[in-house]
């Protein structure tokens, strides 16, 4: 049954810190996705082969996921309103390096730093949404701090085309710079400073096993799938990160409470089903955004600007959802939400399991829109049935667990559904309707991925309602 404190509206003033507490991640999201329409003109300029400049982008993300491990020590040295702020005048710092590089080496370290200084902005905002809405709102604030991640695909190219069409490459960076010290400005004036534990010691220990696991692991997957396969260059990283993952398990497991992260957060049910859920969300959603331009631009021969176009449904569908779903989500059942929205993806994936080089533009389309919507009423109620057990003081640990699972889905999906694209297209060279039917095969393996959520969707059903945890702070208190 609903709960009837799931009716009561989020007042004015804490949804105003909570957009506050987005804006950072906004910031961040844009700034990783306009910059992949620029990856031609950064060729041009620093007559650089793609070999090398893909590392613009490729060192960023992999700078994001390093820096996780540090999330939880972060946190309790700094205080949550002290450390977002630094990362986002630490963020505009290393936007103008970007800005002023002078060859493609250079802005490969810069796109390093500045990946490393953002990449606590994401689990920065998660926490302080958890803290400042409580458990009865915990479904819509989950909601408002998903616009910037759902909106950013959609909108970052946009703006990276129009950067570039009139302006340098380098206001692809120099426009983070505005937007982050405001940023920082809005957060010093409205956050809460947050709880500290100045005595914290940093792990160094599991952060020297952690971070370079992660690393090698999201190298090595990623690498395989743009050889389409494994080789031995991406062999070798992924057994030394194998390697370095379960000696990390071993150690945290022998001193939970000093470990870089506690892994006693997994006791929780629901946290392990929110983590299952985004797992395989994330093998779905980021291996169907390499395999779907794809087949637009092989099979159908459609330009990057009208691909993009074509793309834009999925957004608009996860946006549409967003809205209702926080609400949905705060008063029934999360498990049933969860397997809803799998199924709705499904359904959304239908027409491309079946898709040929004459399927109607429109039909694709409008399963995009379903399929976005399905997306978007996933992730949502699964995160907040994690959130929703969870003592204030367990938030920062089980949110960098829950970051570090998000960011090895997606290396995972991507890498699994090019070497399946390649494996069944390898017969495809008879023409487009070999080729569409190699695309077909590749999305019911994207769509079986995706069903695997079901699983932890009965899990949160067949868990209790979790107590209410912490207390939602006071209007006043925020």
């Amino acid at each position: 049954m609903p709960d009837d404190a799931s009716h009561e509206p989020i007042p004015r003033e804490l949804l105003r810190v909570i957009l506050v507490a987005c804006f950072g991640s906004l910031v961040l999201n844009l700034s990783t996705t306009s910059i992949n329409v620029a990856l031609d003109r950064l060729m041009a300029h620093f007559h650089a082969p793609l070999a090398t400049v893909h590392w613009v982008v490729t060192g960023y993300l992999l700078a994001l996921t390093l820096v996780l491990p540090l999330f939880r020590w972060a946190v309790e040295r700094l205080g949550s309103r002290r450390l977002y702020v630094t990362c986002l005048v630490a963020f505009s710092a290393t936007s103008v390096l970007c800005a002023t590089a002078w060859s493609a080496a250079s802005l490969v370290l810069f796109r390093v730093l500045q990946g490393a200084v953002g990449g606590l902005l994401a689990p920065l905002t998660q926490t302080l949404a958890a803290e400042l809405a409580g458990p009865k709102r915990m479904g819509r604030a989950i909601a408002i701090i998903s616009v910037p991640v759902l909106a950013a695909p959609v909108f970052g190219p946009v703006l990276g085309g129009l950067l570039l069409e009139r302006l340098s490459f380098r206001w692809l960076f120099l426009f983070n710079v505005p937007l982050g010290l405001l940023g920082a400005w809005l957060a010093a004036r409205k956050l809460p400073p947050g709880e500290r534990a100045p005595r914290t010691r940093l792990d160094w220990r599991g952060l020297a096993l952690l971070s370079p696991g992660i690393g090698l692991f999201t190298f090595a997957v990623s690498s395989a799938g743009h050889a389409r396969g494994l080789t031995p260059r991406s062999a070798w990283p992924l057994a030394l990160a194998a390697a370095l993952l379960v000696a990390f398990v071993l150690d945290a497991r022998r001193r939970p409470a000093t470990a870089l992260v506690d892994l006693r957060v997994f006791r929780h049910g629901a946290v392990t089903a929110a983590l299952a859920t985004s797992l395989c969300t994330s093998f779905a959603s980021f291996g169907a955004q390499l395999v779907l331009p794809l087949y637009y631009q092989q099979v159908r021969g459609q330009s990057a600007l009208t691909t993009g176009a074509l793309l834009a449904p999925q957004g608009l569908g996860m946006l549409l959802t967003l809205p209702q779903i926080g609400k949905i989500t705060d008063r029934f059942e999360n498990g049933k939400i969860v397997i809803a929205g799998v199924v709705t993806t499904l359904l959304g994936t239908l027409a491309f399991m079946r898709v040929t080089e004459h399927t109607p533009y429109w039909l694709l389309s409008l399963s995009l829109v379903v399929r976005g919507a399905g997306l978007g009423a996933t992730g949502t109620p699964a995160l907040a049935a994690a959130y929703k057990c969870l003592r204030r003081e367990e938030l920062p640990n089980a949110t960098t667990a829950i970051n570090i699972v998000q960011r090895l889905g997606a290396p995972i999906g991507t890498a699994t559904l090019a070497v399946v694209l390649a494996r069944l297209s390898r017969g495809a060279v008879a023409g487009p309707a070999a080729l569409a039917h190699a695309f077909a095969g590749t999305f019911c393996v994207s769509a079986a991925l995706g069903a695997l959520a079901l699983f932890s969707g009965l899990a949160l059903l067949r868990l209790r309602p979790a107590p209410t945890a912490f207390d939602a702070p006071t209007e006043r208190g925020t």
